[in-house]
């Protein structure tokens, strides 16, 4: 504190205050002054030392007249209590001046109070550490001490902040992503070398906070944290921030102050988070422990796979082939599911037979392609293990019935890839499944095309027919190939179709005459489980046969039967392998 007043006597108006600079309790009853000398002492005369008690007023204490003395050893004027002090230099040089300047106040305390620690926090990946400076002009700045650099100690100090005012220090010198940090304050006096230092129980530690883990499958983080350590006592809370490098700090959610873990959820994908601690103190301040941050990968989305092709095989087994992204990660096994109703997917009995880099070919033997068209789809994982499905596909499937008059209708239906140029549909028929006999019966260049009509189903004249058989091939491009793109073809089921077998007999037969026997003219039979019997008009039997071959000649019993009308019943097989029977009648004429 600095004074200036008027008094009753002349002095010169450059006489300055010595500088007291400390006042210290040395015993019980004793005190220590000290000063320095005023740079300005002509026609010196004393040092006058001015005492108050803790309740009272200012009175001369007692007067030196050394000019080159700068400490004194007093009695305590109240023992056990505060007093203040101040000095001033009195001169005899006459002057008009009446101004005279007073040293600053000093009190002589017992002791000082250890320093208050106000918070440690970290700004800008530094520890600030701040406290509640003392006013008292005895304090000439603060020692300042840390666990970490000496050993955990608080023997050594780091630094030295100058200014009993100052209440701020930055400790540049620490990782505070390493560990914790703990720090003492002591002050540093102008006459005494052991100022006051924190106590034990009011030291306060930086929280440390880290990364755990990074969960990209559920867009998460975990964090774990050593608490921060307030005096002997715990925090109010903890709030964990989180932002981008494009935003700022937000709280997320706040915690007890028991909680040393946390998932962070949600985070922003594909780019760095990072997150802090919000530290909520008793005292009302607020702290952070240290930033940390994370990369928020997340799942590479599959998006560039696709089924490139399917197509019925000759053996009536589907082969599939899918084209994998090769930019995302699939965990094994892969699957091909097939359906009929695309509704109602199912595991097909397959097993891709052939894969590399690029691709998996599947062959399914479980399902008849002649039934219906079938669905198929990829069922896969990502290295996330979430289930995903590709592109659905369907297999072109084809049927054909038999209209009067030899005439056949062709329907197809399926053929569905999605994301391709087509070019056309080609279909073919194939006589007694001989190559050689395969034909191309039309081209159609548009896919909504689904029917043909066969006006010749069956030769009737080539008695070797066993079948006719149509399939029908789908060509076109897929976009997502690269260019130059390969032309596809996609067959479907063979649909084969047995011609119906004909039973031909005479009416009448002359045993006789020109016409002597009689037998059925079968067309598009084949001699298996066949049976001719023939009955006269008692009902006897009068001719039997399992030979296609073999005819009555009208004897019965070694003679010609007579002339009447004779019933039959004809048991055979067409070459479709289905059994018929025929009845009927004929003249035998004689």
């Amino acid at each position: 504190m600095l004074i200036a007043q008027s008094i009753g006597y002349a002095q010169n108006n450059l006489f300055e205050a010595p500088n007291l600079y400390c006042v210290r309790n040395f015993t019980s009853t004793s005190i220590v002054l000290a000063w320095q000398k005023p740079a300005v002492a002509s026609c010196f005369v004393a040092y006058d030392v001015y005492y108050k008690p803790e309740n009272g007023t200012f009175s001369l204490l007692f007067s030196l007249n050394n000019a080159n003395k700068t400490d004194t050893t007093i009695n305590h004027p109240n023992p056990g209590q505060t007093g203040y002090f101040y000095m001033t230099q009195r001169g005899s040089c006459n002057s008009s001046s009446t101004t005279k300047i007073y040293s600053d106040t000093l009190d002589s305390r017992l002791s000082f109070p250890s320093v208050e620690i106000k918070k440690v926090s970290v700004v800008n990946n530094q520890i600030e550490l701040q406290w509640i400076p003392d006013a008292y002009k005895e304090i000439k700045g603060y020692l300042i001490y840390s666990n970490k650099t000496t050993n955990n100690q608080f023997n050594t100090p780091i630094d030295t902040v100058f200014g009993n005012m100052v209440g701020t220090y930055i400790d540049t010198k620490v990782n505070v992503n390493d560990s914790q940090y703990s720090y003492k304050i002591r002050t540093l006096m102008t006459c005494d070398p052991d100022g006051a230092i924190t106590l034990d129980n009011q030291i306060h530690t930086s929280a440390q906070l880290r990364v755990t883990n990074v969960n990209k499958c559920v867009a998460s983080a975990g964090l774990e944290w050593k608490k921060y350590i307030f005096e002997d006592r715990d925090v109010l809370s903890y709030e964990v921030q989180t932002r981008t490098a494009s935003t700022t700090f937000q709280s997320v959610d706040t915690l007890e102050n028991s909680v040393t873990n946390y998932a962070v959820r949600n985070v922003a994908p594909q780019e760095f988070t990072f997150v802090r601690l919000k530290i909520n103190l008793l005292n009302g301040e607020i702290a952070y422990s240290n930033e940390v941050s994370f990369f928020s990968e997340t799942p590479i989305p599959i998006e560039k796979d696709y089924i490139r092709w399917i197509t019925v095989n000759a053996d009536s087994s589907v082969s599939i082939e899918y084209m994998k992204d090769t930019n995302a990660v699939l965990k094994t096994p892969i699957n091909l599911e097939t359906t009929t109703k695309i509704n109602s997917f199912q595991r097909a009995g397959s097993s891709y037979y052939s894969q590399n880099a690029i691709h998996l070919l599947f062959e399914d033997k479980s399902i008849n392609p002649n039934a219906d068209a079938y669905f198929y789809r990829i069922e896969y994982r990502d290295d996330c293990n979430n289930e995903l499905y590709s592109d659905t596909v369907q297999t072109l499937h084809i049927a054909a019935t038999e209209n009067t008059n030899n005439v056949a209708q062709i329907n197809w239906k399926g053929f569905n890839i999605p994301n391709i140029d087509f070019v056309n549909y080609q279909l073919y028929k194939i006589t007694n499944d001989l190559t050689s006999d395969t034909v191309l019966m039309h081209t159609y260049s548009t896919q909504d095309v689904q029917k043909e009509t066969d006006n010749k189903l069956f030769d009737t004249k080539n008695l070797d027919l066993n079948n006719v058989c149509y399939f029908i091939v789908a060509n076109y491009y897929h976009l997502n190939d690269q260019q130059p793109r390969t032309l596809l073809q996609s067959r479907s089921n063979v649909f084969c179709k047995s011609p119906t077998p004909k039973f031909f007999i005479p009416n009448a037969f002359v045993p006789e005459g020109y016409n002597k026997t009689i037998k059925p003219f079968l067309l598009f039979a084949i001699d298996k489980d066949y049976e001719w019997i023939v009955f006269n008009r008692w009902n006897q039997v009068v001719f039997k046969t399992n030979d296609i071959n073999a005819a009555w000649d009208g004897y019965y019993k070694g003679e010609i039967a007579p002339f009447d009308s004779y019933t039959f019943v004809a048991t055979y097989t067409g070459k479709d392998n289905i059994t018929y029977k025929e009845k009927g009648t004929f003249l035998l004429v004689r």
